[in-house]
């Protein structure tokens, strides 16, 4: 491939492969894509089908044309990187999180009236009353969350972003069950309309999901395409012609006019500031043989026939009544410009390669081995020793067979057990450069000795490169996860479910990933804690981080210092205050005890130097 032909995108580690190479070696391998795919996403689509080979374990149609194929050996280290990263990446559990709901679980403070002003009060109390609405809103997402099995969806939508690059979320609102839905779509089936700006971050306002129907699925035996356009746009009045000639001008619904004469829409998120855009749906099918070559941004609607809703609504140019795209591009990595993420693949690619290719060289040694070849000279086994030309049976290697050779006869064997060790070790090799290149280490994949661990810190230090790969990962998701809930809770607000009003930030907590060293975690909290280096809170954070069974952190605080009787007596030695001591033990039983008495200290020195420096 000549210099000029190289393309530096999230795909230039593939490019070795069929799909993706020049056009007429792709056409004369079979893997010329469809006429109807834009120029643009042809190359990802190829991409995409080469990935979708590794995760399936048919990654040799790639390696060789012969008829050796078959033979390749393939064991399953493309899926195991996959599932390890997607383990990883979503941690041992996924909980949805509203930030400043946990307020609402405090305790009052005893300590209220000491506020300086009756404004503290009030302040104190409001933001008591928002916390427990965001509380409310947090269990509302998560019955949701719980009702349409969000956690599955994203096991899917994760594992697309994992093994392709990319993950794709559709929202919709559901009439039939009264909520949002959340569809974990194709990324093969995902073009977006990419922007012309130099933010290269900015969201699309137009979107094609596409797809090929197959001819059994038809009456007519035809096959169609299928394409569902979501396009974000201004709001515009229709104009029509009625059956007496007469225009008739028909304005969206929930529509007014601003002062400069441009329709505009109060949503229930922004009320007070009117929004200039509303969301279009068209959802429509083409008979393939009609679409004369052109690429889905270019399909005439006039040959097209369109999906109906539930209430009976056309999709044609469909007014959802919401000012954003519900859909939610998820790539694997940050995107850096491209829009499209990197597949944890494509980096070990070639790796992956050359691993199959030592796998089926050592399988084909270990025949050799387990089998050797035998040579025999000097007579026929069954015929007449002295006679040379005489008959002989056909030799068969069976356990507990005896062969008389006669006194000329010797017998050959081909040893390729040293071979067999050489291609054993090479393997160990090539995984142990797996491992490193794909950022996971041997303790995650499943291939090191637990007996030979020197240590649960040497452990821990190995998690490094994993650490950082997942960190950055999580950045993204970060970033998207949220989407998804601020999508569901303005689907809501626009079916009226959820009162009008901001929407509140939601999250996606994905819990902790690295094994730890629980003993080694426990001996150094105790150690710090009994130095006072870290607070209870942080110590029994640590604990948790590591797999303690910790439900609530603040419940677990408050058991802990109810046994704590030398803690206790150190405050009562150090305050007097038998109320303090009482408070701290969680006793509600604080009548008849004494409080601290307050100390009459004598007045200090005057302001300023003293008069007299010399003295």
């Amino acid at each position: 491939m000549a210099l000029r032909d190289l393309i530096l995108d999230a795909w230039t580690s593939i490019a070795y492969k069929t799909p993706l190479k020049d056009e007429i070696e792709a056409r004369r391998s079979g893997y010329q894509a469809k006429s109807w795919l834009p120029d643009r996403d042809r190359r990802r689509l190829a991409a995409y089908l080469i990935l979708a080979a590794y995760g399936s374990n048919v990654a040799r149609s790639f390696i060789s044309d012969g008829d050796d194929t078959l033979e390749n050996r393939e064991y399953g280290d493309a899926a195991l990187i996959i599932d390890q990263v997607l383990a990883h990446l979503l941690g041992e559990s996924q909980e949805i999180v509203v930030p400043g709901a946990e307020l609402a679980e405090q305790e009052d403070d005893e300590d209220a009236d000491l506020a300086q002003s009756d404004d503290d009060k009030d302040a104190r109390r409001i933001s008591r009353e928002v916390a427990e609405r965001l509380a409310d809103r947090q269990e509302f997402l998560r019955q949701w969350a719980e009702d349409i099995h969000l956690t599955l969806r994203l096991v899917d939508g994760e594992k697309n972003s994992v093994q392709y690059g990319d993950g794709v979320y559709l929202l919709g609102w559901d009439s039939k069950a009264g909520r949002p839905t959340c569809a974990v779509m194709d990324p093969g089936f995902y073009f977006p309309v990419l922007p012309d700006s130099i933010d290269t971050y900015a969201y699309p306002e137009k979107v094609h999901f596409a797809w090929e129907l197959p001819p059994e699925d038809s009456r007519d035996g035809k096959t169609r395409l299928r394409r569902i356009t979501y396009e974000l746009r201004d709001l515009v009045e229709t104009v029509d012609i009625d059956d007496a000639g007469e225009l008739v001008v028909t304005f969206p619904e929930n529509t007014t006019l601003d002062k400069n004469q441009r329709l505009v829409r109060e949503y229930p998120w922004a009320k007070g500031a009117p929004s200039f855009q509303a969301c279009y749906l068209t959802d429509a099918t083409w008979i393939l043989d009609d679409i004369d070559d052109s690429d889905i941004d270019a399909l005439s609607l006039e040959h097209a026939s369109f999906q109906y809703d539930a209430d009976g609504n056309r999709m044609e140019d469909h007014d959802l009544e919401i000012d954003f795209l519900p859909v939610v591009h998820v790539p694997n990595t940050p995107p850096g410009g491209h829009h499209f993420g990197q597949s944890s693949l494509a980096a070990v690619l070639q790796l992956l390669d050359d691993l199959q290719n030592a796998d089926t060289d050592a399988q084909r040694a270990s025949n050799t081995t387990g089998s050797p070849i035998i040579g025999v000279s000097g007579t026929k086994i069954g015929g007449d020793p002295t006679n040379r030309g005489g008959g002989g049976r056909k030799l068969v290697v069976r356990g507990g067979e005896v062969w008389e050779l006669g006194a000329d006869g010797t017998l050959h064997t081909v040893d390729t057990s040293d071979q067999l060790a050489e291609l054993r070790e090479f393997v160990g090799s090539l995984r142990d450069r797996l491992s490193t290149n794909s950022r996971l280490p041997a303790a995650v994949l499943g291939t090191m000795d637990p007996s030979k661990v020197p240590s649960g810190y040497a452990m821990q230090l190995s998690f490094g490169p994993l650490d950082a790969m997942i960190r950055q990962m999580r950045l993204v998701r970060s970033v998207k996860h949220p989407l998804i809930l601020k999508i569901a809770q303005r689907l809501y607000q626009a079916n009226g479910v959820l009162k009008d009003g901001p929407t509140p930030r939601a999250e996606i907590r994905l819990g902790s990933y690295l094994p730890s060293d629980q003993a080694g975690t426990l001996e150094l909290v105790a150690t710090a804690l009994d130095a006072g280096l870290i607070s209870v809170e942080t110590g029994v954070q640590m604990l948790v981080d590591v797999g303690f069974p910790v439900d609530d952190i603040a419940a677990e605080i408050a058991l802990i210092q109810s046994r704590d009787f030398k803690g206790a007596g150190l405050l009562a030695d150090a305050t007097g205050d038998g109320a303090a001591v009482a408070k701290y033990l969680g006793s509600k039983y604080t009548e008849g005890l004494t409080p601290a008495p307050s100390l009459n200290l004598p007045p200090g020195p005057p302001d300023g130097p003293p008069d007299n420096l010399d003295a």
